[in-house]
């Protein structure tokens, strides 16, 4: 893919003549989607478009648009012969230069025009009818070319040339032939007269057309000459300079040693041979102008409307970079459209959290209020119950303090009666009397005793029956006071002793028992094994210990 499309035209001349013309634009393969600037080429005076070729796709590939034209009578502006071609020099200038001016302002609005000027076409810029339609001009080989701008050895052939050789060769052959001055096409006859006649003055076409253009020219100027150039001089290319008078110039005369090459002459910097060591400079010339154009431009635009009471006008990077605010902020404010979303989705989330937490507590709270109600109903009913149970055993105590123990209930309680007749045995095993025995196997027994008939004196001192119900409360409540250090044995010994004594007087009152009562308590009170179990009954005294007594 090319980098550059060229499309051949016909452009307008300020009085309406047509003019062949070929513009050279970059393709999108540069990088660009416009061209950074238009260029017009104002080629040499017999010198055709077609000679720019190679140089204006050179510029069109780095970004510019590039329109080259022939001038009236030349090359394909020429619709005759060139014979009868009735063209000047001048109508090059006034009127074809103007209307490739005028076209380059109406190609791209507002892009900068850039001029570059070969041989005559530097003269021709003076003519113009307003050269500052262009932002500036590159000289390539223009000069002013009066014999006392040569050196000395050159003056004589030169003045010979301008005033014999060409008006001769005009009328001998009705134009200009090629080669002449250095033209590459034949010359229509009249404008070749007319040239000759601005070689002839020492301010060339300014002295004889007396053009306001080459005064009224501001735009700047930068002239490039060459020392091996025959056609045109480095004095006279300084001359040419002089005579735009306000416009800034700059001057770099060029050998071909410095360029790098073995020769330039008048046509070589634009044939393929510079395009390494010349055409840069026009590109790096371009690329150095186009941002001074352009801040320039922005300058009297903004003086312009100071003037009128407008506000400055913003510059393209102004623009470029509201735009990139502005898609700032609406990158920004989707930004922020999203985390308002995201910060009212979480705090939705959040609140639908708490909802459930405080449900769940409602739930936790109702469970622990019914565990709570079970619980102290337990309670309740637990106190009840130990409240009963106490008033059951108070009463049970009551009962048997006041309540009499009868023979019979004695049997049931736990063996308290068994373990005291046991201890009461052995401490009576030796004295008593068969009828005490007797009694006590009664009492112990549960058995009635049998009746017998009493003397007098024992009948009077035998135990009522209250003091036998006392006797067996105090067994029993004996019986339930166990001691740790003694296996269970009775460790009351005042109370054992009352015991013993209580037995004692029922033995005494029962000394008048029959020979059964003596015979049933010699056989318990023989008994070897109950008397050994029934032998000793232990005391506590103080903090002595536990010591084994008899009972007398």
């Amino acid at each position: 893919m090319s980098l550059m499309l060229s499309k051949e035209f016909r452009i307008t001349a300020s009085d309406g003549t047509p003019l062949a013309a070929t513009l050279y634009e970059p393709t999108a393969k540069t990088g660009l989607e416009a061209p950074l600037c238009l260029v017009v080429i104002n080629g040499d005076a017999g010198v055709p478009r077609r000679f720019y070729a190679s140089f204006a796709e050179h510029l069109a590939g780095r970004g510019a648009a590039v329109l080259t034209y022939d001038y009236r009578g030349i090359g394909g502006s020429l619709t005759g012969d060139v014979k009868d071609a009735r063209v000047t020099v001048s109508q090059w200038g006034r009127l074809d230069a103007t209307g490739a001016l005028q076209w380059a302002q109406q190609y791209i609005a507002k892009l900068p025009v850039f001029v570059i000027a070969h041989g005559i076409g530097g003269q021709l810029a003076g003519l113009t009818d307003n050269p500052d339609q262009a932002n500036e001009y590159l000289f390539i080989g223009a000069s002013l070319d009066h014999w006392q701008y040569w050196p000395k050895s050159e003056r004589m052939r030169r003045s010979w040339r301008h005033s014999g050789k060409v008006p001769m060769l005009v009328r001998t052959f009705g134009c200009l032939p090629r080669g002449t001055l250095g033209n590459k096409v034949e010359i229509p006859g009249p404008a070749a007269l007319r040239w000759v006649r601005w070689a002839r003055h020492e301010l060339g076409a300014a002295g004889v057309e007396k053009a306001a253009g080459f005064s009224a020219m501001t735009a700047p100027i930068t002239a490039y000459s060459f020392a091996d150039d025959e056609w045109s001089s480095m004095i006279g290319a300084q001359a040419l300079l002089d005579c735009f008078p306000n416009s800034r110039s700059v001057h770099i005369p060029l050998t071909p040693h410095k360029a790098g090459l073995e020769e330039i002459g008048h046509h070589g910097f634009f044939e393929p041979m510079g395009e390494d060591q010349l055409w840069p400079r026009a590109t790096e010339w371009l690329r150095r102008e186009i941002p001074l154009v352009m801040a320039q431009r922005a300058e009297e635009a903004a003086a312009k409307r100071a003037a009128a009471g407008l506000p400055p006008k913003p510059t393209k990077q102004a623009v470029e970079r509201a735009a990139k605010l502005r898609a700032m902020a609406g990158v920004e404010t989707a930004r922020k459209a999203a985390e308002a979303a995201a910060q009212a989705e979480l705090e939705a989330a959040k609140q639908a959290e708490e909802e459930a937490n405080r449900q769940a507590g409602r739930r936790r709270g109702r469970r622990r209020s019914a565990a709570a109600g079970g619980a102290e109903a337990g309670a309740r009913m637990s106190a009840q119950e130990r409240r009963a149970q106490r008033a059951s055993r108070r009463q049970e105590r009551e009962e048997q303090t006041a309540t009499p123990a009868t023979p019979a209930a004695l049997p049931d309680q736990r063996g308290n009666d068994r373990e005291v007749a046991r201890t009461a045995a052995g401490d009576i095993r030796e004295g008593l009397k068969t009828g005490a025995l007797s009694a006590l196997s009664a009492a112990l027994g549960g058995k009635k005793k049998p009746e017998v008939p009493a003397a007098p004196e024992a009948q009077a001192t035998e135990p009522s029956a209250q003091e036998r119900a006392e006797a067996a409360a105090n067994r029993a409540a004996m019986a339930r006071r166990r001691s740790a250090d003694t296996g269970g044995a009775p460790v009351d010994a005042a109370e054992a002793r009352r015991q013993a004594a209580a037995i004692a007087r029922m033995a005494k009152a029962g000394e008048a028992a029959g020979d059964k009562s003596i015979d049933e308590s010699s056989r318990i009170a023989g008994d070897g094994v109950a008397r050994d179990r029934f032998r000793r009954v232990p005391s506590r005294k103080d903090d002595r210990g536990v010591k084994d007594t008899d009972v007398e």
